[in-house]
């Protein structure tokens, strides 16, 4: 957990940043994310761990094209290859592809999970979202649940936005409003606030509550989105 906050130490995360205030450490250094998930980790990931027959992988058109997850995941099962082919054609055609819960199957992953775990005595769960160059796979939003995001290969620019609801949680009349209220319009969240741009070895936090979106540069975006969910 101290390599993946240096140089700031846990203890330092948690007195100075945690549930306090958004924290940018920019190292673009890609051999402190060597081995973690890159492009090559998403094919072999499809291939020989195969979450996608799990439903554990979802798949976000660029735009406002509706979203392919439970026809790709048909494919996937009816598929010789388990769909390898579709998804890798799926990322070539402009879409995310989120692997959902990365620390069941992912052993990089797993390790990085039960650190942080064990170092933040909290919920912690990963999802790694792959996309393609110039690409953006969801709308500003608000996560409940605090967020680390670890940048492991290519690039990507962060819109933050001024938060309107300090540290929400699920069960809050916020969230619990919030899904009705998006199913038929976007709240607004304002003009962005500030603006970074995350290459390999980058870290970002985000406390829950934090309005956000996040979309690729001219290159693709390997991430990992690492939940901190509150006790």
């Amino acid at each position: 957990a101290d390599a993946l906050m240096a140089p700031l130490s846990v203890r330092d995360f948690v007195d100075r940043h945690l549930e306090k205030e958004v924290l940018h450490l920019e190292r673009d250094d890609a051999d402190l994310v060597e081995g973690i998930f890159d492009l090559d980790s998403m094919s072999h990931c499809l291939r020989f761990m195969s979450p996608q027959l799990r439903d554990l992988i979802r798949v976000i058109p660029r735009g406002d094209a509706s979203e392919k997850t439970a026809a790709s995941n048909a494919v996937a099962k009816g598929a010789d290859d388990h769909g390898l082919s579709h998804f890798v054609a799926e990322f070539g055609e402009g879409s995310t592809l989120t692997f959902n819960m990365a620390e069941t199957y992912w052993p990089p992953v797993s390790d990085i999970v039960t650190d942080l775990r064990r170092a933040l005595a909290s919920d912690v769960r990963c999802n790694v979202y792959c996309t393609p160059p110039e690409s953006q796979g969801f709308d500003t939003h608000v996560d409940a649940h605090d967020v680390l995001v670890l940048q492991t290969s290519g690039s990507k620019t962060w819109r933050i936005h001024d938060v309107q609801t300090e540290l929400p949680v699920e069960s809050s009349t916020l969230m619990a409003e919030m899904f009705p209220r998006l199913a038929g319009s976007m709240p607004d969240h304002g003009e962005p606030t500030r603006e970074v741009v995350l290459r390999p070895g980058d870290l970002l936090y985000l406390p829950r509550g934090v309005p956000h979106s996040a979309a690729s540069t001219t290159e693709h975006s390997v991430h990992l989105t690492i939940g901190l969910y509150p006790l």
